[in-house]
């Protein structure tokens, strides 16, 4: 089906957890009008961006640091 703004949209089905599913509607609510296909396109938009980027960081040789060291770093900036 291809919408207004030209873009080919595919109707599916998706499931989600109660809580993940109220912080959608919240988000499609504030920013899209209650769209939730828009929150979903953000959603992909995202992930091709996630995907760009570890894309990259193999190509340069992988991750310089280990799970680890990411774990402190995240553990440093919360305050634990």
């Amino acid at each position: 089906m291809k919408r207004k703004n030209g873009i080919h949209a595919v109707k599916i089905s998706v499931s989600v957890a109660e809580e993940d599913l109220v912080i959608l509607r919240r988000r499609a609510k504030r920013l899209y009008g209650g769209n939730m296909s828009l929150v979903i396109r953000e959603m992909a938009q995202k992930t091709k961006k996630q995907e760009a980027m570890e894309k990259l960081i193999a190509s340069l040789g992988g991750p310089s640091l280990t799970d680890e060291d990411r774990r402190a770093i995240d553990a440093e900036w919360l305050g634990r």
